[in-house]
């Protein structure tokens, strides 16, 4: 993000500026496909429908932004190939910059501003929005769920100018941006603060209109997986070690090959020995069993298959019928993805289709069709990049098993079967992306610094034995065709228990873990991780500080330092660099603040990891304090305490 000077952002006494916004309003809004220097006049997106060879628009005004600042443009002719166009950069006022893979790039609709924006030298309604609301994120940590605040702003229809552009559109779905400065402060320096989408508008009395705006996280509440029509098998008798079958009717029966029932993350034709796949339930009185079609000629009533795969055991039966499903057996962050990215455009492979999109190919309603199995998201609206750091660094070897056999709320389903069980939650970043977080301790990297400079007053701080958590009663081994879990993981802090004088339990249900996947381990390490964070009153800390802060996201590491906050720990007032999650924002658009609701989870531990990319081993006194705060050490059998009189570490 461009770095706004001092004058702008207050100083020590706190002598806070209003800012000044601007909504820019987006026909249509993608990303850059690879790196563009400044000096780049050949532009490619990652849209085949928009700025393309065939829907170019003509002498459109166009805007790209990403951390290192905003550069409008204006597109001058298609330049072939796909999503390729030539442009005059750094127009209106603007310089021409760097631009990475994936930054935002969208065609300007109309563009409102709350006051005059210095440098700007395009056409924009001055004076016409008013002061932003809303916009507040919160983490229930506890479920998994995210609370989203909608923005609305108010716009002033002088001289009909908002109805002018209702005539062709009501302008619900259309992209919106909300860019903030400073009076004075070049647009160039701006920065973006808010992306999201127009969800509803209302006229107000005839003078002005309303408009909420909705993130990216409205889109989860979709239902999916509609059920394909099924068929009757004919052999009376099927035993257990049968590897072929017969359907009375292929013509309802969804797949010609194999690939059109497969479901692959690769980027590749897939593989029915080693990919992931689809295919049905066979059902044996309670008992059900997983099959996989493996080959199956166009047309034909008769298939190979796979009997008593994932987990299930091959049975006998007699005439029965299946219940078509979609099941995948993956890293949980990867199958997170998938579900995310995946919709109605199968996945085969070709180029530009994405990495972690699933294909489901079947038969609805008669009509041979893709099926949208997930939320089918583009993957411009998703931080790809959030998901796989915490893959990588926490879950990197973790495999759960998620079935999918009937119509689905796909939010809560992500909600309570994935992202609960792991301590994660999903929130919408400044760039209007679904990104992932993970409750964990403060470890030693730090997103961003806040000093006494950047806050507001004394912060807040509160322990509350409200929302502890010692014990966890944690459910895996659903079974296939039913809500109903085999196995069961209890975890107890008695300690805490007995040091707080309460007791209470949360229950768990994670469908995606399996003992035939080290689920007595992986749901041993799953309870321990929410009983880690619930354990203790861990103290909340709520302040305000400045504007410039807006970088920061829910679930970052924040390391704060204040003169005048108490260190309940030490006994002393004041803290230095000590290193907390955020777990919430509420921004005072009219102000120019933002307030920072944190978690101290290291109060009461001191956390580090055991990973396998953790660094070359080096003795503790030589270790960098980056490496102390991330990585574990061994300390003193006797004392728990490091050679330096630390505390020694907890596995986080």
């Amino acid at each position: 993000m461009a770095t706004w000077p001092a004058g702008y952002i207050g100083h020590s006494t706190k002598l806070v500026q209003s800012p000044v916004y601007a909504l820019f309003l987006f026909k249509e809004r993608t990303m850059l496909r690879g790196d563009h220097t400044a000096t780049d006049t050949k532009i490619t997106n990652t849209s085949t429908a928009i700025l393309d060879t065939e829907n170019g628009p003509s002498d459109a005004d166009l805007t790209m932004g990403n951390d290192n600042g905003v550069e409008l443009m204006r597109y001058v002719s298609d330049a072939g190939g796909f999503g390729t166009f030539t442009a005059a950069r750094g127009q209106y006022g603007t310089t021409a910059q760097a631009f990475t893979d994936s930054s935002a790039i969208g065609v300007i609709l109309s563009v409102f501003s709350t006051d005059t924006i210095t440098g700007l030298t395009m056409n924009y309604k001055d004076g016409w929005a008013s002061f932003p609301s809303g916009g507040a994120i919160s983490f229930d940590r506890q479920t998994g769920r995210t609370t989203y605040d909608d923005v609305t702003i108010e716009i002033q229809d002088r001289d009909g100018g908002v109805t002018g552009l209702l005539k062709d559109s009501p302008l619900i779905g259309v992209r919106a941006v909300i860019m903030a400065g400073y009076p004075g402060l070049d647009f160039e320096s701006w920065a973006q603060v808010y992306n999201g989408s127009v969800a509803r508008a209302t006229a107000q009395a005839g003078t002005s209109y309303h408009f909420t705006l909705r993130s990216a996280e409205g889109k989860l509440a979709r239902k999916r997986f509609k059920l394909l029509d099924t068929a009757t098998i004919q052999t009376a008798a099927f035993s257990a070690v049968a590897t072929t079958f017969t359907i009375n009717s292929s013509s309802n029966f969804p797949g010609d090959t194999t690939d059109s029932i497969a479901s692959h993350q690769t980027g590749t034709t897939p593989d029915t020995a080693t990919d992931l796949y689809a295919g049905f339930h066979l059902y044996y009185s309670s008992i059900p069993e997983i099959v996989r079609i493996d080959s199956r000629s166009a047309g034909a009533s008769t298939m190979t298959v796979t009997r008593g795969t994932m987990g299930t055991t091959a049975n006998t039966s007699g005439i029965t019928t299946p219940a078509l499903f979609f099941a995948v057996e993956d890293n949980p962050i990867d199958i997170l993805l998938g579900l995310l990215l995946s919709g109605s455009q199968l996945h085969d492979g070709t180029a530009n289709d994405g990495t972690y999109k699933y294909a489901w190919k079947g038969v609805h309603d008669g009509q041979l069709a893709d099926f949208e199995l997930g939320m089918g998201l583009d993957e411009s609206e998703v931080n790809i990049a959030s998901f796989e750091e915490i893959r990588d660094h926490w879950i990197p070897s973790d495999v759960h098993r998620v079935i999918i056999d009937g119509e689905t709320n796909m939010k809560s389903f992500i909600e309570d079967g994935l992202l609960r069980p792991m301590n994660l939650n999903l929130y919408t970043d400044r760039a209007g992306r679904l990104a992932l977080a993970i409750d964990k301790p403060p470890l030693g990297v730090t997103d961003v610094a806040i000093t006494e400079d950047d806050i507001i007053g004394v912060p807040n701080v509160d322990f509350d034995n409200s929302e502890i958590i010692n014990r966890v009663d944690f459910n895996y081994d659903k079974q296939a065709t039913a809500d109903t879990y085999d196995s069961l993981t209890i975890q107890v802090d008695a300690t805490s228990q007995t040091d707080y004088g309460v007791e209470q339990a949360i229950e768990i249900k994670a469908r995606g873990v399996h003992t035939d996947h080290s689920g007595d381990v992986l749901s041993a390490r799953y309870a321990r991780g929410k009983e880690r964070s619930f354990t203790n009153p861990n103290p909340q800390i709520v302040f305000p500080v400045l504007w410039r802060n807006i970088r920061v996201e829910p679930g970052d590491t924040v390391s704060v330092t204040h003169s005048g906050m108490p260190d309940i720990k030490a006994g002393v007032v004041g803290i230095t660099n000590k290193r907390m999650q955020v777990v919430g924002k509420r921004p005072d658009w009219q102000r120019g603040t933002l307030e920072l609701t944190c978690i101290d989870s290291a109060f009461y531990k001191r956390y580090g990891l055991i990973h396998p990319r953790a660094p070359v081993p080096v003795d503790y006194g030589a270790a960098t304090d980056d490496t102390k705060g991330r990585y574990m050490y061994i300390s003193d059998r006797t004392t728990e305490k490091m050679e330096d009189g630390t505390d020694g570490y907890v596995v986080a």
